[in-house]
């Protein structure tokens, strides 16, 4: 089952151009743990192309929430990175000197409570939703790809919005 699942991972990388070290190292994976291993090794490629897709993890990774990965899930605290997919909905608390950063992507969204001296980092790509509470000196920075919703409370000021292109990353 493992090798059938890397051929087609295989596959599926090739056809969003993945480069050839990293379709060496995939074709070497000898488990799940590799695979995730993989993908956050990779994260942006993977998380900028959709790959793999979310609803083909769903059937295929069945540890990714244990990973930092979530799909169509409710969580009410984050760990300091992760991958936010499909529909999930998601609240993380960041205070005191914490950083953490995060991928959110498809319909899903986050919910964050910056305080502190925090700093937070998402990429929101598709329609993804981003909602920012922030007070004291805290950071938060916001990379959108897409069309998404982006509400802010609180200081404005330390919260950047910068837009950016799947394309070529400007």
């Amino acid at each position: 089952m493992h090798k059938e699942k890397v051929k087609e991972l295989i596959k599926m990388a090739k056809a969003v151009k993945a480069c050839k070290p990293e379709l060496r190292e995939l074709g070497g994976a000898k488990g799940d743990t590799d695979l995730y291993r993989l993908y956050w090794d990779n994260v942006i490629f993977c998380i900028g192309n959709d790959f793999p897709n979310y609803r083909w993890m769903l059937g295929n990774m069945p540890n990714a929430a244990e990973n930092g990965i979530l799909i169509n899930k409710h969580v009410k605290e984050l760990p300091a990175a992760a991958v936010i997919l499909g529909t999930s909905i998601t609240d993380v608390s960041v205070t005191g000197l914490d950083q953490c950063r995060y991928w959110v992507r498809h319909q899903s969204s986050i919910n964050i409570q910056a305080s502190g001296r925090a700093l937070v980092v998402v990429d929101a790509y598709d329609s993804a939703a981003v909602n920012v509470t922030i007070k004291d000196k805290a950071t938060v920075k916001i990379f959108t790809y897409g069309n998404n919703h982006i509400t802010i409370a609180g200081d404005k000021e330390r919260v950047s919005v910068i837009e950016k292109s799947l394309n070529n990353g400007k």
